[in-house]
């Protein structure tokens, strides 16, 4: 028995519905963001759901942070464990449901489906899935049918999302399209991840862009003359690519989510940030708080390499003003995590 004068460390559970969220992942999400933001006394676990799980199980833990992206994702591949501790913890005041996706919009349409009808998740094409068939044994089932009971019948445990410095966190939280009421928690991160500015040195005359498929995109490439070089190099996308792209390139473009959803936090502003790289995005959203992210791709390609310099530091330190610093963050979230908030940092 511990003596009673010796504070326990808290110890906090990172876990989710993706491989990226049962281990440290090489690629920076706002997930893995969240984990560098936890107190410095705080035991970090990053572990797999199990089926096997039980409340017992994760009683030892002060706060468990769960990913959560759409369900019916295909990257949701830890998707029926996930589900079947959600059942366990869901009105728990230690649960956080971490939104983790990068198409917002899917996040609706994607709940409601495994709400109105859980075999949604069981059909052919998930077949090769972890835990597929220990699934469909009575029990598991049952969990993981109660769980989606719960998102249709319970209010929706603490929600935390990435707020970018333009938005509110009533904003960002609305764009969410679920989990209606005030139980949610709208942070910036960014600190954690932004480093000194450097200089600007683009030896390639492109673009680097996050979506070429977007339509916002396709509107953009008829007002520009650079062509736009994707951050996917093959079929994977990954951090290093994406930042040697980036850093070769004039500037960065960040399109726009689908469905009227409009700017939402990526990794990507943070990876122009630290290389010095102006950034061109949906200037309806970023304008709103300094004029330098207003500019558009045909004006960042008529300056000369001095004046794209000159703004990528405008828009860093305008970011850097806008946003918390990384003590503020931390100390922010000791101070939250176990309540709830609708505040914005």
């Amino acid at each position: 028995m511990p003596l009673p004068f010796l504070r326990r460390n808290m110890k906090v559970l990172f876990t989710g519905m993706a491989s990226s969220h049962c281990s440290p992942s090489k690629n920076i999400s706002f997930f893995n963001a969240l984990s560098m933001a936890m107190p410095s006394d705080a035991e970090v676990v990053w572990l797999s759901p199990k089926l096997t799980w039980t409340s017992s199980d994760l009683e030892e833990y002060d706060a468990i942070f769960f990913g959560f992206i759409p369900p019916t994702a295909i990257s949701a591949n830890k998707i029926y464990a996930a589900m079947h501790v959600l059942d366990l913890v869901y009105d728990s005041p230690k649960l956080n449901l971490v939104v983790d996706g990068t198409q917002i919009w899917q996040y609706k349409n994607s709940i409601q489906s495994v709400k109105r009808d859980v075999s949604s998740l069981f059909s052919a094409f998930y077949s090769k899935r972890a835990d597929y068939s220990k699934a469909l044994k009575p029990q598991n089932y049952e969990s993981i049918k109660s769980a989606a009971a719960k998102m249709e019948s319970l209010p929706f445990p603490r929600v935390i999302f990435p707020v970018l410095p333009w938005s509110t966190a009533e904003e960002s939280f609305a764009k969410l399209g679920f989990g209606l009421g005030d139980n949610y928690l709208g942070l910036t991160l960014d600190s954690i991840l932004i480093s000194n500015v450097p200089n600007y040195s683009s030896i390639e005359d492109r673009w680097a862009v996050d979506n070429l498929n977007s339509a916002w995109y396709k509107s953009l490439s008829d007002t520009i003359a650079l062509p736009g070089a994707s951050l996917k190099v093959g079929k994977t996308l990954n951090d290093y690519d994406a930042d040697s792209i980036i850093r070769s390139s004039i500037g960065l473009v960040v399109t726009p989510q689908d469905r009227g959803v409009g700017s939402w936090w990526s990794y990507r502003y943070i990876q122009a940030l630290n290389a010095g790289v102006p950034i061109v995005t949906y200037w309806q959203d970023a304008s709103k708080f300094d004029s330098s992210w207003s500019v558009l791709g045909y004006q960042v390609e008529d300056m000369t390499s001095e004046q794209r310099k000159e703004l990528a530091r405008q828009q860093y330190e305008s970011y850097m003003t806008a946003i918390p610093t990384r003590k503020q963050v931390v100390d922010y979230i000791q101070t939250k995590l176990f309540g709830s908030t609708k505040e914005k940092m």
